[in-house]
C-alpha cells in the first residue's frame, strides 16, 4: 500500500487575498485556450495548457523559490501540475482547489478575451 502525498494547495480566496496584498508570485493557468478566452483571472502570468507543459518550461520563472499557483476549471489539471512542477524542484507550486468554478462561486471577478479592455 503507498501512501499519496497531500498535493499543496490555496483557496481561491487565499489567492485573491495574496493578489491584494501585492504579495509576489507567478499565476499558471493550465486550461486551453478555449477555456481560458472564456473567463480567467486578470493577473494571470502565462497560459500553458496543462498537456503542452513540459514542451513551455521556458515561460515559467526560472527562480525555482517563487510561489507557483496553478489554476484550472475545477482544480484537476492545476493539482497534476502541482505535482509535476514539484518533481521539477518548484518547491513553492500549489494548486488553487476549486480552480475557476470556485472562483466564479464565490463571485470574484474575470476577464474574458472578448470583454477585455
Amino acid at each position: 500500500m503507498s501512501l499519496e502525498q497531500p498535493i499543496p494547495s490555496i483557496s481561491v480566496h487565499e489567492l485573491l487575498q495574496k493578489q491584494k496584498a501585492g504579495e509576489s508570485f507567478f499565476l499558471l493557468d493550465v486550461r486551453t485556450e478555449p477555456e481560458f478566452a472564456a473567463g480567467h483571472l486578470k493577473f494571470t502570468d502565462v497560459l500553458i495548457p496543462h498537456d503542452q507543459l513540459p514542451e513551455q518550461l521556458n515561460k515559467l520563472p526560472s527562480d525555482k523559490q517563487m510561489p507557483v499557483y496553478n489554476f484550472c476549471r475545477s482544480g484537476r489539471r492545476s493539482a497534476g501540475t502541482t505535482q509535476y512542477l514539484r518533481a521539477l524542484g518548484y518547491t513553492r507550486a500549489f494548486n488553487v482547489t476549486g480552480g475557476i468554478l470556485e472562483w466564479i462561486r464565490a463571485g470574484y471577478e474575470t476577464a474574458s478575451a472578448a470583454g477585455s479592455p
